[in-house]
């Protein structure tokens, strides 16, 4: 199988794929790429100044290189929608490719533990997603008496199900479950996004396997934004296993030098104000002032908090920052289109190997002519 199915082989999964093909259109070949310095950007930088879109088809300006220590105009808002759109503009036609080829739809399971209606919400904001960019979803609702040896059963048995290409458990899970446990039990080639032990191992020691899907999509933003981490000061607010310790990982793969700040951390101030580029994801409404900003530095504000309120001090931080995302409307969207892209090289990666093996079987399948002379 050729085509779709060769831009997704190997680990890079969707990204650069999509990214290059926004390039080829304004005419940006790959080759150009690397001369340019330019690694999995798209066409399109879009960015808000003052409140008006720009999608100008430029080499991005650098915002973290020379400027940082001189802030003469507000912030830059990073448009996570229409970064995400444009992302998923892409998705929708490599998915129809990929199923006109294949003949397979790929397919997204999302399992919920209770009723929260924030989680449920978020999940069939998922669902129709999946559908709008050519996919199919299939939703678990179990009930919040679940156990974790029951979760653990459900998805094994998605993991186990060839109709199913990617697995979401959609977390917090009910306090009485083990977490870790439960994403564990979830196959590392379904793993979309990027929970699994095996995924972040995959993703800190070889930069293969699925990348957790906050993280990566904030390296999208970055990215779009034009913002170079090599030899940057970056600094982390929070360490969960599935957003701030990944994206440390992550950022130092990008060559840039990482703090991770937690809630034992001396003066989170000075190390806030130190930062070229600060992640904040604790889910601790406006903990970050926006007094403590660097002039000209990169906010990425991944909280999400009762009132639309991120874990920045956004209005305050906005003479301050070089760019920044809004909460809503940055780091959410690409969240959610990092999640599909890796639905669909999943289903990419399946149908690898059924080839593969289909040619396996047919090449050591014996003549019977033959087998019965030999007797």
């Amino acid at each position: 199988m050729s085509g779709v199915l060769d831009a997704f082989r190997g680990g890079e999964a969707t990204a650069r794929y999509a990214d290059h093909a926004r390039l080829a259109r304004v005419g940006i070949t790959t080759g150009e790429c690397t001369s340019r310095g330019i690694d999995r950007l798209g066409a399109s930088h879009i960015l808000c100044e003052g409140g008006s879109m720009s999608t100008e088809n430029r080499p991005t300006e650098n915002v973290s290189t020379k400027n940082l220590s001189t802030q003469t105009a507000p912030a830059r808002i990073i448009d996570g929608r229409a970064i995400a759109d444009a992302a998923l503009a892409d998705l929708s036609v490599r998915t129809r490719q990929f199923r006109d080829e294949a003949g397979h739809v790929p397919c997204l399971a999302a399992v919920i533990v209770g009723a929260d209606p924030a989680s449920k919400a978020y999940v069939q904001m998922k669902a129709k997603r999946s559908v709008a960019v050519g996919m199919t979803s299939r939703t678990v609702e179990l009930p919040v008496s679940t156990t974790t040896e029951e979760l653990v059963g459900v998805l094994r048995a998605l993991s186990a199900d060839p109709s199913i290409d990617g697995i979401l458990l959609q977390h917090p899970v009910p306090d009485h479950i083990d977490e870790r446990a439960a994403f564990d039990a979830i196959s590392a080639d379904k793993d979309v996004d990027g929970v699994t032990s095996a995924s972040f191992a995959a993703m800190a020691l070889t930069g293969g396997g699925f990348e957790s899907c906050t993280p990566s999509g904030i390296l999208r933003l970055l990215d779009a934004t034009g913002v170079e981490l090599s030899g940057k000061h970056a600094v982390v607010v929070g360490r969960s296993p599935i957003l701030g310790l990944p994206m440390g990982m992550l950022l130092l793969r990008r060559g840039a030098t990482v703090t991770y700040c937690h809630s034992r951390t001396v003066d989170l101030a000075a190390h806030v104000a130190s930062a070229d580029v600060v992640i904040a994801a604790v889910g601790v409404p406006e903990l970050i002032k926006g007094a403590w900003i660097k002039p000209g530095a990169v906010v990425i504000d991944a909280g999400y908090n009762e009132g639309n309120v991120g874990d920045v001090e956004y209005a305050a931080a906005l003479p301050h920052a070089g760019a920044i995302t809004p909460v809503p409307g940055g780091v959410g969207p690409m969240t959610v289109a990092v999640l599909l892209e890796q639905t669909l090289a999943a289903a990419v990666r399946a149908a690898d190997v059924r080839a593969c093996s289909e040619n396996h079987d047919s090449r050591v399948e014996p003549d019977p002519a033959i087998a019965s002379d030999r007797l």
